[in-house]
């Protein structure tokens, strides 16, 4: 502890380290000071040895000084002088606060000082002495250890020990009294007499006044003869004027005037001043010629001066004549009254010798020469004359006026090694006009430097490179002159440094100071080093923890999430100094640093609250004033009141309590209207911990009654969200007051108004809270806001509202340097300076920004730094680049100018991603907005900087480019809790995300989850904040960047819909948050609107409320909702109405979504709403609603997050919406119900018919075109082949039927001979069977049975159908064998259902319906396959590569689902599309009905066929274009597989199947029927056995 003063230095020395010795520190002024307190006040000195007493010791110690503090407290002993030690008695004191001893007495009487004494520290010593008296009994004296009584009337003389009588008594008959009136006392005869020159006459002394004698006759006073009394004295009259008994006065002749000397007479116009005794013309006339005249004269531009003075606040004109005033309306021209700004006024002193007009917001007066209206400006003179001419005035500037102000930004330390050394002087500023020039002297005493000395030039800015800069310091002195040759100059010191160290720098530019009432954050501005790095250890410590409680400085721990600063608590710290240290560590560099930093919490003023306000005062009653809600917003401390009521210009007659928290005026002086006003002060009294001075802060305001004779209700009038009673509001936010009216159960109806103005309400003005748009007011201006309440009786009481609109900063400069750059390489730098605020609502904050797609991005948050260096991606060729600027009520003026860009070629996206993360987990919190944004551009959004345009890379890109958006998601969410929760930083947020979330090629359920997510967490950090309109959109606008809101997700996405739904009642509680009673809140975006409405519970029932979308979208509850609910009618709900757009499509319906809830306003929650017996009535609209065939009403299940009808059904449907009725409130949908068709189940149904997709069709999105494509093509060629063999077939048919007994072995026969094809025994008949005996005939003849044939042949299955058999049957026969049953490749091939096309005659299906089945089933799968894959599924840009890798159960589901499905539609077709066989033995003309029939039935399935294909083909190009690439490769990849299957693997498996199993269990069966064919032969006659197959 240092407890001496002195000046003082630190050295740090450690081994190995070259020591280090800080710059010299002052202490002085540490002592004492000691009180006496009573009862926690100050109290007066103890009259008497019994009186006890307190001491209070504080420690004091000057304000310009660092402090070590340790553990050891001052021991202060307490002595009294001259006399003794105060029974050597000591107390203790810590070196922060104040210490107390109590119950202290001194039993001895005397005077004494009391001292407090402590080693090392100035001692302190009670202002006053002490005076200690000894004790008596009330009534008695001490007096040489005896009490005295005195006699009545007398006191006690401590000095003489004696009793006393008073001054003027004396002792009289044994007590003390005075002597009778106008007598005195004779000492020498003790006795009570008159004084000289007085007659004693009936026991009183007379004394005659001044010229008066005593008449002994009358005894009376009377004057001398020939004198009157006048005046009080006996004189003479003045020369020429008379006596007048009737009146005692002294008279002039008729039109003479009597003076002190004698009568005068008055010349013509003269009037007499009795004041003055003479006589003189009347005011502004002079007397000329004898005779009183009027003479003005008009004022001459000579006459005049203006000044602009009060620092540009005011314009002065002084006259040289007193002047007669006017209206400066009329005085001043229009062209001079439009520069004068708004609500100026003007100010004639007393003398009228000058007018002050005080200057409005936004006045734009200058020092010009300015022009008056002639003809208004006279003034008094004794010389008349002079015409009207007009005036011409110079103004000039005249002090006090703003002053320049130098100011340089250096660093504190620079590393020669590494570093230039940069000078700016751009910060400063030149207070009038915007001209600066800069003179600079850079100087050093180290050897070798080389001084810069430069005039005065418009240079503001220099550079020393490194190579020029020496080991030690550099002083810098700069020096700005403005135009009017104001000079200032200002110093810096910078160390030249080797790089040993790190650097820790915070901006010297601001006010390190905060509100005790206010959250504040406070940031290092930059680390440096030559040696970057990425592990950068920050660590702060509060070196006066002990100010704080433990458990309190716990607390304050807990807020510091953000290494690079320090965040204050509000409420948590005393008025204080707050000294902290930073300190950095890197264990890369191994290099660290520390800084301290002082922050000075603020005393603030008395927050005042009076209830009534002026207005309406009964006087039937008395009525009070209560301003106890007023408290102390830094300490929390008493508040003290100081009233005082007036009524003609005195105070009040009726008594009041003028330092309670209330006044109470009684019914007499209600009654007799007897107070013109009252005054109310509140004062609170605080010390600050490092200032000896008490601070009094103090605000007043006044009460001004209008007496009504009627019962006035008690009222209170205070802001909706605060309940106090601002004076000045924010122009850019909602005024809401709110009116309660207590104690008087009789209904009022309530109104608000400003006087003479309209349409500035947000809400109704007929109820009982309004809300003002201070944007449709002029700022500056001071209104009346009136609330008017009525009685049943029609009485109207009213209560006046005053408050002034916020005049938002005026602009001073902004600049952006250079104007042209490089992206991610040309340093801008932004600079913002000689802004000031009217109403001085400092400090003055900063935000810089880019402006992209309409948006306000922030660049350099919010803070009071002016300045910022920023290294800028590609936006554009040319960027709007903006600045705001706030006072401390958050009212803005903002401005922009625009930079050029230029396109960095050697910028590598991909390789970025390395350097952001370096760059983000080094950024201290001002460098983080622009970190993530930069990245964001370059990686994300590099398509819309450089074309304007998003374009669809490749599957690789996209897919570099996701990774890039998660990336930057990810790192964003860490650092979203950086700033304090405030309006700016939630901007901030919104649009950093809005940014990422921009590419439309990017979304995806991965990242429409992780966008909602982290919307979530920036809306849940500034909940308690709410939202305004403009927040909400963007917020929303976020949702539909991220969203396709088309079928696709409303059909197949709820579980994402789930999330919307609930992102959507946050956003809603957020805007109902800043609304009040009957506030209508409204916002479109590009698919979503919102709409709010807040109500009381009782006027909820048939509320009505629609989209202001203009969509129809609406919702109506019941009439009872309130009762039904079970609300409390005091409570405000507001209801949320919020309609989600889709994209349509022309020909399908296409249903949107309407979301409905319920919240409780007061605490900004949901309400769950679930009716029984009522409904609520939901109108939803849907695109093409005729097309719906089952409509339903549905809504999102928020447990199974799928829709669900339960507690909705359909009401009614017009041309563009579907009526619901529902039990509850939820998100809603309508449209096609039917499975398959609308909600139930997934499918991709509605994207198959929609024309406008063609319009997006790319390379990528063509795939399923190629697909298509060439199976078109394959297909026509082989159509055109069995066509022909269709014909020829054919023909074959028509000879078999013309030549009937034909045989000869065709082509056809001889290639059944080659062939091993499936065979079938046959019976030869007796005709054919040449080599049966006679004998055997006649035997079966004999046995009378059928023949048993001796010889079977095997002949192709086909061969009967094909009338082949009776060639085959002549073939073996003349062969004279039977062929053996072959079934080898050639007989496979011959089953397969595509090469048999062309192998296998089939006389019921022709092979073009075979062909043309067989494309259709093939297109038919792949349509059913697309119909069940997700166009937004999570690997939509995959490449095919990595699709074919990632092919999983799924996608084979979904093939063997599509398989099944074809396989069983393609015999039931099959079966339908069969053809009827041509019977030859029926006769030619039978055969040939059979074959034209089978013609119509061949061009009947041709068209089903060809109809079908084009269907598929149709939907399966709408997937193509709807599908992302990846998803198309797997649809088309999982197509090819199930072709292969179906060609290599499906036919040859199932001819297997056949074979093995179907075939030998039909030979076991053909089997047994020859063995009953057999049988049936042995019963009939021989001759007329048949051939048998």
């Amino acid at each position: 502890m240092i407890s001496n003063e002195g000046v003082y230095k630190i050295q740090a020395l450690s081994e190995g380290v070259e020591k280090a010795i800080s710059l010299e520190f002052v202490i002085y002024g540490i002592y004492l000071k000691v009180e006496l307190i009573g009862l926690n006040v100050k109290i007066i000195q103890p009259n008497y040895a019994i009186d006890v007493f307190i001491i209070k010791v504080n420690v004091f110690i000057g304000v310009d000084f660092i402090r070590l503090f340790s553990d050891k407290d001052f021991e202060v002993s307490l002595s009294l002088e001259p006399e003794y030690e105060l029974k050597g008695q000591t107390i203790k004191i810590t070196s922060l606060g104040e210490a107390t001893f109590n119950d202290l007495f001194i039993d001895e009487i005397g005077t004494y000082k009391i001292h407090a004494l402590a080693e090392g520290i100035y001692y302190g010593v009670l202002d006053s002495s002490v005076v200690i008296e000894d004790y008596c009994p009330d009534g008695q004296n001490y007096d040489n250890g005896k009490c005295i009584t005195c006699i009545q009337g007398a006191v006690w003389n401590n000095d003489l020990s004696l009793c006393e009588c008073l001054p003027d008594t004396y002792e009289i008959d044994g007590i003390c009294q005075g002597c009778p009136d106008g007598m005195v006392w004779d000492e020498d005869f003790q006795v009570c007499g008159c004084l000289d020159e007085e007659v004693l006459f009936n026991n009183t002394c007379i004394l005659c006044i001044q010229g008066k004698v005593w008449n002994y006759t009358t005894n009376i006073c009377e004057c001398p003869i020939g004198e009157h009394f006048i005046d009080n004295l006996c004189k003479k009259c003045q020369e020429g004027a008379e006596w007048n008994e009737l009146n005692s006065l002294c008279q002039c002749p008729e039109n003479e005037y009597l003076t002190s000397l004698s009568c005068i007479t008055c010349k013509t116009g003269e009037i007499f001043n009795s004041d003055k005794q003479i006589c003189e013309c009347p005011e502004n006339q002079y007397l000329l010629n004898n005779i009183c005249t009027i003479c003005y004269r008009w004022l001459q531009s000579y006459d005049i001066t203006g000044s602009l003075t009060n620092y540009l606040k005011d314009l002065v004109f002084n006259f040289t004549l007193t002047i007669t005033p006017v209206p400066c309306e009329i005085l001043f021209p229009f062209s001079l009254i439009s520069k004068l700004g708004i609500d100026y006024s003007c100010e004639y002193p007393s003398d009228n010798n000058s007018l002050i007009v005080h200057l409005g917001y936004g006045n734009t007066i200058t020092t010009e020469t300015i022009s008056l209206n002639n003809g208004f400006l006279k003034g008094t003179s004794y010389v008349c004359g002079y015409q009207n001419t007009s005036l011409s005035i110079k103004l000039v500037y005249l002090e006090p006026i703003p002053h320049p102000q130098a100011i340089i930004l250096a660093p504190s330390t620079v590393f020669y090694e590494c570093q230039n050394l940069d000078i700016d002087g751009s910060l400063s500023f030149a207070g009038i006009g915007t001209v600066l020039t800069y003179q600079w002297r850079v100087t050093s005493s180290i050897l070798g430097f080389k001084n810069i000395i430069q005039d005065f030039s418009t240079k503001k800015i220099l550079q020393i490179i490194s190579s020029n800069l020496i080991e030690g310091i550099i002083n810098i002195e700069l020096t700005v002159k403005n135009v009017l040759n104001i000079q200032s100059t200002t110093t810096k010191s910078v160390s030249i440094s080797k790089s040993t160290f790190l650097i820790i720098e915070f901006d010297k530019t601001i006010d390190y100071s905060c509100p005790a009432s206010s959250t504040c954050m406070f940031s290092i501005k930059k680390l440096n080093s030559c040696f970057p790095s990425n592990d950068y250890n920050i660590k702060w410590s509060l070196i006066n923890n002990d100010i704080i409680s433990p458990e309190n400085y716990k607390l304050f721990l807990t807020y510091q999430n953000v290494p690079g600063a320090i965040k204050i608590p509000a409420n948590l710290f005393p008025p204080s100094i707050l000294y902290f240290t930073v300190s950095v560590f890197s264990n890369k560099t191994l290099l660290s640093g520390s800084e301290n930093l002082s922050i000075n919490i603020l005393t603030e003023g008395p927050v005042f609250i009076l209830h009534p306000l002026s207005g309406s005062v009964s006087t039937l009653s008395s009525f009070t004033l209560d301003a106890s809600r007023s408290y102390d917003p830094s300490l929390g401390g008493d508040v003290v009141y100081s009233w005082f009521c007036s009524y003609k210009n005195s105070e009040c007659l009726f008594e009041y309590e003028k330092n309670k928290s209330t006044m109470t005026v009684p019914k007499e002086a209600a009654e007799a209207q007897s107070v013109d006003f009252i005054n109310i002060s509140i004062l609170i009294y605080t010390t600050h911990l490092r200032s000896l001075t008490e601070f009094i802060l103090s605000i007043t305001s006044v009460f001004e009654p209008t007496f009504v004779k009627w019962i006035v209700p008690k009222v209170y009038i205070s802001e909706y969200y605060t309940n106090t009673q601002p004076i000045v509001t924010s122009l850019n936010k909602p005024f809401v007051l709110k009116a309660v009216i207590e104690e008087n159960n009789e209904k009022y109806t309530p109104e608000w108004e400003i006087i003479g103005i309209d349409e500035v309400y947000n809400t109704p003005t007929n109820q009982f809270i309004i809300s003002v748009n201070p944007s449709k007011l002029v700022p500056g201006m001071e209104y009346t806001l009136r609330f008017l309440a009525t009685d049943s009786n029609n009485y109207e009481s009213f209560f006046d509202y005053i408050f002034s609109v916020n005049t938002p900063p005026i602009p001073g400069n902004f600049s952006v340097s250079p104007r042209q750059g490089v992206e991610v390489e040309t340093v801008f730098e932004f600079i913002a300076n000689g802004w000031t605020d009217f109403e001085e609502n400092y400090p003055l904050s900063y935000v810089f920004g880019y402006t992209l797609n309409n948006a306000n991005v922030i660049l350099l948050p919010y803070s009071q730094t002016a300045y910022g260096k920023i290294v800028l991606p590609y936006l554009g060729k040319l960027v709007k680049v903006f600045l705001k600027v706030f006072d401390n009520l958050e009212d803005f003026t903002e401005t922009n100018t625009t930079i050029e860009m230029i396109v960095n070629e050697n910028i590598d996206p991909s390789s970025y991603v390395s350097t952001f993360e370096n760059l983000i987990q080094t950024a201290l919190p001002d460098e983080i907005p622009l970190t993530l944004l930069t990245f964001a551009s370059l990686t994300v959004n590099r398509d819309l900087s450089i074309n304007g345009i998003f374009i669809n890379h490749t599957a690789d890109i996209l897919s570099d480019m996701n990774t890039n958006f998660n990336i930057g998601i990810d790192w964003f969410l860490q650092t979203i809790g950086t700033f304090l929760p405030t309006s700016n930083t939630l901007d901030l947020n919104i649009e950093i995300l809005n940014t990422f979330t921009l590419n439309p090629y990017l979304k995806s359920d991965d990242n429409l989850n992780k966008t909602i997510n982290t919307l979530n967490e920036i809306l849940t950090i500034n909940q308690d904040l709410g939202l305004d309109i403009s927040q909400a959109n963007r917020a929303l606008n976020i949702l539909t960047n991220s969203l396709d809101l088309n079928k696709d997700t409303l059909y197949n996405k709820t579980k994402n819909l789930e999330k919307i739904s609930s992102l959507i009642d946050f956003i809603s509680s957020g805007v109902i948050k800043n609304t009040v009673d009957n506030q209508n809140a409204s916002t479109i975006n590009k698919y979503i609107s919102m709409d709010t409405k807040s109500i009381p519970a009782s006027s909820l029932g048939n509320l009505t409320l629609k989209s202001s979308s203009g969509s129809g979208a609406s919702v109506i509850l019941p009439e009872d909702f309130a009762n039904v609910m079970d609300l409390d009618l005091d409570n405000i709900y507001a209801i949320s109405l919020t309609h989600l757009d889709t994209i349509p499509s022309e020909y399908n319906s296409t249903p949107t979504i309407v979301a409905v809830s319920a919240f409780l306003v007061s605490e900004s929650i949901k309400v769950d709403v679930e009716l029984k017996d009522k409904l609520i009535y939901v109108r939803i609209p849907v695109y093409n609603v005729k097309s719906i065939e089952s409509p339903e009403c549905f809504y999102l299940d928020e447990n199974s997050k799928k829709w669900s009808k339960k507690g909705c059904k359909k009401v009614s449907m017009d041309d563009e919406s579907i009526l619901c009725a529902c039990n509850h409130l939820s998100f809603f949908s309508a449209g096609e119900g039917m499975t398959g068709g609308g909600f139930i189940p997934k499918s991709n149904i509605g994207e198959t018919v929609d024309f406008e997709a063609l319009d997006s069709m790319t390379a990528s999105t063509a795939e399923g075109f190629y697909f298509v494509a060439c199976m078109l093509f394959i297909y026509i060629i082989l159509a055109i082949i069995t066509f022909y063999k269709d014909k020829k077939d054919l023909e074959k048919t028509i000879d078999k039927i013309n030549n009937p007994t034909k045989h000869h072995t065709t082509e056809h026969t001889k290639r059944v001979r080659k062939s091993s094809v499936k065979m079938v025994p046959v019976t030869i008949p007796k005709s054919l069977n040449s080599e049966k005996s006679q004998s055997e005939e006649e035997e079966k003849d004999t046995l009378s049975v059928p023949e048993i044939p001796k010889k079977q042949i095997m002949l192709k299955e086909n061969a009967v159908e094909e009338d082949n058999s009776l060639d085959e049957i002549d073939f073996y026969l003349q062969k004279d064998e039977v062929p053996q049953t072959r079934r080898g490749i050639y007989w496979m091939f011959q089953q397969h259902k595509f090469f048999g096309i062309f192998m296998v005659y089939d006389p019921v299906h022709s092979r073009i319906i075979r062909c043309s089945l067989f494309f259709t089933v093939i297109l038919g799968r792949m349509f059913l396959i697309g119909l069940f894959y997700q166009k937004n599924d999570d690997k939509s840009d995959d490449g095919f590569l990595e699709r074919l890798r990632a092919y999983n159960i799924r996608d084979f589901a979904i093939m063997v689902y599509s398989s099944l499905i074809m396989i069983f539609l393609e015999i039931v077709v099959l079966f339908v599309l069969t053809e009827k066989k041509v019977q030859f033995e029926s006769g030619k003309e039978a055969a040939m009905r059979v074959i034209k029939r089978n013609k119509y039935m061949r061009i009947s399935s041709l068209i089903f066929c060809w109809t079908a294909l084009g269907y598929f083909c149709w939907s399966i190009g709408m997937f193509a274009l709807h599908f992302p690439q990846g998803v198309s490769h797997m649809w088309i990849l999982n197509t090819i597989i199930s072709l292969i299957v179906d060609i290599l693997f499906t036919s040859f498996i199932k001819i297997a199947i056949v074979t093995l199993i179907i075939l030998r269990v039909l030979d076991y069966w053909k089997k047994y029927k020859e063995k009953k064919i057999r049988e049936m032969h042995e019963s009939i006659d021989s001759e007329d056995r048949q051939v048998v197959i």
